[in-house]
């Protein structure tokens, strides 16, 4: 697949994989040569980080529209929200943390082509970059994992169900079914799997037709595999 280059940071993300261990990675069955819609978790912190370093397939990432704003709405997000509310640290860990990352946080975002997402109408907006992307060949990659109550979670609790409209209307726009592959990893055990990729017209069959059950049997699917394989 043909893939934008960004020589700056992909020259960070070379020197960064000195100092972060390489996760085992185990992968069920081949992906093929298409474009993918990953679903994984978000593990923290460490999961986007971890999957730009060292995910096999280079891809798009969605993010929440915040980390693409200015300044202002980069450091409230990443401090009031991100470190204080989903992962629980303090406030002094907190503003230590957003602090300086939120000077960065923009030039990194831009490099790796994060697509914003939002709650409301713009979410087309975040559709139609996503199809664009995928038509010129590029895997996308989503934390579809509801973090607002009780932050990150190991066993995913519940999953957005933005995933499932990209697919249905990527299928819908171009007449071809996109392959959802599902994706842990399990940060403590330092290890990622990526399982069978699916088809909606599969789950259809198996009566499995609305987005929220589409969206829970893939919830359910990244829950197994971290039993199965990620945390063992």
């Amino acid at each position: 697949m043909e893939h934008t280059k960004h020589p700056i940071l992909d020259s960070l993300k070379a020197l960064l994989r000195l100092f972060k261990k390489k996760p085992a990675i185990i992968q069920l069955e081949s992906t093929g040569n298409q474009p993918t819609i990953y679903v994984a978790n978000h593990a923290a912190a460490n999961g986007p980080f971890t999957y730009e370093l060292f995910f096999p397939y280079r891809f798009v990432p969605w993010g929440t529209h915040e980390m693409c704003g200015n300044i202002s709405e980069r450091w409230n997000y990443l401090y009031h929200v991100f470190y204080k509310k989903k992962q629980g640290f303090s406030p002094l860990k907190s503003f230590l943390i957003a602090t300086p990352f939120c000077v960065i946080s923009k030039m990194l975002y831009r490099g790796a082509e994060l697509i914003p997402t939002y709650k409301d109408l713009r979410l087309s907006t975040t559709i139609k970059h996503s199809i664009q992307a995928m038509q010129n060949g590029k895997n996308v990659l989503i934390f579809p994992e509801n973090s607002e109550d009780v932050g990150y979670c190991e066993n995913i609790d519940r999953f957005h169900r933005g995933f499932v409209l990209l697919a249905r209307r990527f299928q819908h726009n171009t007449g071809c079914e996109v392959p959802i592959c599902p994706v842990y990893y399990n940060g403590k055990r330092n290890r990622m799997v990526i399982g069978r990729p699916v088809y909606l017209r599969e789950l259809h069959k198996q009566g499995v037709c609305s987005d929220d059950m589409i969206a829970n049997f893939f919830r359910d699917r990244l829950n197994q595999l971290n039993r199965d394989y990620a945390s063992v």
